[in-house]
């Protein structure tokens, strides 16, 4: 059972993560909507360049500190370190090394073989211009989530979002080409994001950014402690994306897009997941010193949670697949099966986020860089493989059994070296899934109405792990008598 002090931290949590999940899931769906404006208005081979642009963007923003948010959300939230002083040396170390990652992708894509598309180069060249205000905003937003903040990062991240979604979907419904709403939303990221960034400078009670300290020395002080987590940063970037860059050079450029709207469906997913490793990290930091007992608690209760959701979820969406590749126009029927296969990587992700935001929060990061090596091995050996078969399925394919593997190794590490975690954890839900799967089979054989088995078979899902919570339960008791 969670004592009082247990609860009262999950209501905390509940509070800030609704503020996190609104600004989060506002900034990430007006991606996801632009994916799905570009598929309507322009089509496959459109959509496929503006995948391979954010591939770009992605692996280029490897060289500018990327991934060190939990890094300054677990610093500042201990109080370890002079906030304003540890910010501004960040600041000037990404900006400078923004602005080398721009010039870095100008030079590389002059040399590289660009597909057959108007205007390719100048669309990822714009893209890549987001590097630097993207880089802003993870300074900003990791400090408000530290102090808790959480409000006004909501507040600048849904205007952002939002402006983005709105003028780029008038542009597209004005007939405009790609390149014109790719620099307008740079424009606007461009607007927001210092905004932002603005406001962390008062809140921070400093106008002037004047520092004694050298910037190369400030990069190498820096570079010691930020070092695991910019290693699991470029490892996530290059797992997440090279199956982008396999597409693109092993097959032609619809396959991109085509795999590029299943990925923009379980990218906006996936907000949830980094949700909940921005907010549980300082917890689990605290905690781990302080009381190992509530931080077992939660985390328990975390993974019962994540697991209880992300199955029926996944099983939903997966057997829905079709009716999610039509929203993106008849050219991407296709896409249903690649839809229906990747999701699954969304439920695994979900499973695993408790363990590997322990393992970051309690300063095991380097041994989850080296499972993240392994996935990202077998991700680039199975893509090689299935890629040239079976395209943007077997990009799907390589994905599904890299995540497994990720999760299972980072399982088995975390039960065996911090926290024991019954496996009923996980078995409960996987039986009711099958209850569930099971019932949504049956009812689409009766010609029954699809939301009307979805529901029934939610609340199937529901009673199952309800009758399991009771059995363990009792079980309990009897073995305290």
């Amino acid at each position: 059972m969670l004592n009082r002090r247990a609860l009262g931290n999950f209501s905390i949590i509940a509070k800030d993560s609704l503020g996190l999940l609104s600004a989060d899931l506002m900034y990430r769906l007006s991606t996801v909507v632009l994916v799905w404006l570009i598929a309507r208005y322009l089509g496959p081979a459109s959509t496929g360049i503006y995948t391979l642009g954010s591939a770009f963007r992605a692996t280029f923003q490897l060289m500018t500190f990327a991934g060190t948010g939990y890094l300054i959300i677990r610093e500042i939230s201990r109080g370890s370190v002079n906030a304003r002083k540890y910010l501004t040396n960040f600041t000037l170390i990404r900006v400078v090394l923004s602005l080398g990652s721009w010039l870095l992708l100008w030079v590389t894509i002059k040399f590289v073989k660009m597909p057959s598309y108007p205007e390719a180069r100048s669309i990822i060249l714009l893209m890549g211009l987001e590097l630097i205000p993207e880089s802003i905003r993870e300074i900003y937003r990791s400090y408000f989530i530290a102090q808790r903040y959480i409000m006004l990062y909501t507040l600048i991240a849904i205007a952002t979002g939002f402006s983005r979604l709105a003028l780029g979907g008038w542009l597209l419904m004005k007939g405009k080409a790609l390149v014109d709403v790719v620099g307008t939303g740079m424009l606007i990221t461009w607007v927001g994001n210092w905004l932002g960034f603005i406001i962390l400078l008062r809140a921070l009670n400093g106008k002037e950014l004047k520092i004694d300290t050298p910037l190369f020395s400030m990069m190498w002080k820096q570079f010691g402690a930020a070092l695991p987590f910019m290693i699991i940063n470029v490892l996530l970037v290059a797992y997440a994306q090279s199956n982008v860059y396999l597409l693109s050079v092993l097959n032609v450029i619809d396959e991109v897009g085509f795999y590029g709207i299943a990925n923009s469906i379980v990218a906006a997913s996936s907000l949830f997941t980094q949700v909940y490793l921005s907010l549980y990290m300082p917890i689990f930091a605290k905690l781990y010193k302080v009381n190992k007992q509530q931080f077992e608690l939660i985390y328990r209760y975390s993974m019962r949670v994540l697991s209880s959701l992300a199955l029926p979820i996944a099983l939903v969406l997966a057997l829905q697949a079709d009716t999610l590749a039509a929203i993106f126009g008849r050219k991407f029927q296709s896409a249903s099966s690649v839809i229906s296969l990747l999701i699954w990587s969304l439920a695994i992700s979900w499973l695993n986020a408790p363990n590997s935001c322990v393992m970051m929060a309690i300063g095991y990061e380097s041994i989850s860089a080296k499972f993240l090596a392994l996935a990202l091995s077998i991700n680039l050996v199975a893509g090689l493989l299935l890629i040239p078969i079976k395209g943007a399925i077997g990009a799907a394919l390589a994905r599904i059994i890299a995540e497994g593997v990720f999760w299972i190794v980072h399982w088995c590490f975390v039960r065996r070296n911090v926290a024991h975690v019954p496996v009923n954890i996980i078995g409960q839900p996987l039986i009711a899934l099958i209850a569930m799967g099971f019932t949504m089979l049956l009812l689409s054989h009766k010609a029954v109405k699809t939301w009307v088995a979805i529901i029934v078979s939610i609340l199937v899902y529901v009673g199952v792990v309800w009758f399991g919570a009771k059995v363990t339960t009792l079980k309990y008791r009897i073995g305290r008598i």
